[in-house]
């Protein structure tokens, strides 16, 4: 009889397989799972289906690196199209302005006013594509060829 007392072992449930009861451990324990012996031509099929899938993974991410890529490349465009509509708007603005008081023709007026609705229109659009990109939100990009 043991002097420290008595020592129970018990297992339960559905057991498939040996099974280790063990007190003290010292070093590495590896448990493999029974080794299924193929034939050369199931080897060969195997090889071949998994390097068929590693390219196909490695396609899949060549593409989303290139979509990447190109949403990188029109949100840098945005940008500067964003830049180039906060210049337009505040000299649409006086030429409208110019031509409203008759300094310049009152076609001045009307295309002055237009300018600066579509630079209006331009920097909204522009500035909302750079604030989902900047807030990690997905985007819509025109693709091309």
């Amino acid at each position: 009889m043991n002097q420290q007392g008595e020592t129970h072992n018990n297992l339960s449930g559905y057991v498939e397989g040996p099974a280790m009861m063990m007190r003290d451990l010292h070093g590495n324990v590896e448990f493999h799972a029974p080794v299924e012996r193929r034939s050369p031509e199931e080897e060969e099929l195997r090889r071949r289906k998994l390097e068929q899938e590693r390219r196909e993974l490695d396609r899949r991410e060549a593409q989303e690196q290139e979509r990447y890529r190109q949403a990188k490349r029109y949100v840098l465009e945005c940008r500067i199209r964003k830049w180039g509509c906060t210049v337009v708007m505040p000299v649409a603005l006086v030429i409208a302005v110019l031509g409203a008081i008759d300094v310049l023709a009152v076609n001045f007026a009307v295309a002055g006013f237009m300018g600066f609705l579509f630079s209006l229109i331009g920097w909204m659009y522009n500035a909302r594509i750079v604030r989902d990109w900047d807030a990690g939100r997905m985007i819509k990009f025109p693709m091309r060829r």
